[in-house]
C-alpha cells in the first residue's frame, strides 16, 4: 500500500524539509508552491 502526502508551502523552510523526508521514506508527494518560488 503506497502512502500519499499533500504539502502546502512546499518551498518554505519546513515544507522543503518535510518533502525531502517523505521522499526518503518512499511516500508519493504532491506539493503546492507559489509561482514565484524557486523549485531548485
Amino acid at each position: 500500500m503506497s502512502k500519499t502526502a499533500f504539502v502546502s508551502e512546499a518551498t518554505g523552510f519546513l515544507g522543503i524539509n518535510l518533502v525531502r523526508e517523505l521522499l526518503k521514506k518512499e511516500w508519493k508527494v504532491s506539493a503546492l508552491h507559489r509561482p514565484s518560488s524557486s523549485l531548485k
